[in-house]
């Protein structure tokens, strides 16, 4: 079953930055490394990691300047826990060429049913990351509502059932000027 890992190795290519590359972030940072389109890797999050490609940084406050943008930053599943993800949205914008955004479905019956994501700050539809996008200035390149893995690992058949709509997956980009 194609996945939100599946979406975000399909999306990713070039000098990447991974926002949010600690805990479960963790595994897509490594799963990063290994990817044969992505020619360098830094990754960031709000706490310290043992990886030495990963600096602390809260998104919500702008990028560092360095010499370089990046081709794609993946910011997986990182939104919801934002007191001001627009701000991050748009900072992460100023800094590359292509997001990748994952985020969990406020409207998918996984949270419905099992009550999940209750701690989130910020909550998403597929229709309201368009309102987000367009305030940004970005497109949405490509949309989709995919199951989130981690998860349906550890409920089984059930779980795999409630969680196929769980987490959006699109690739945001600016339009280029002329």
């Amino acid at each position: 079953m194609y996945s939100r890992v599946d979406f975000i190795m399909d999306n990713t290519r070039g000098r990447v930055l991974n926002v949010g590359a600690t805990a479960e972030g963790a595994k897509i940072h490594e799963l990063l490394a290994q990817s044969g389109s992505v020619t360098s890797l830094e990754g960031c999050d709000i706490v310290q990691s043992q990886h030495p490609s990963v600096f602390v940084h809260d998104i919500q406050d702008r990028l560092p300047i360095t010499e370089h943008k990046y081709d794609t930053i993946v910011c997986g599943e990182v939104l919801e826990h934002l007191s001001n993800p627009t701000r991050a949205l748009c900072n992460m914008l100023d800094r590359c060429e292509s997001l990748v955004l994952t985020t969990p479905n406020i409207k998918a019956l996984s949270h419905a049913v099992l009550a999940e994501g209750r701690e989130h700050l910020y909550y998403v539809t597929p229709s309201s990351t368009g309102h987000l996008a367009r305030h940004c200035g970005a497109l949405i390149i490509e949309s989709q509502v995919l199951p989130y893995e981690f998860t349906a690992k550890r409920f089984g058949v059930l779980k795999q059932l409630l969680t196929t709509d769980a987490v959006i997956c699109q690739v945001w980009a600016r339009p280029k000027g002329p």
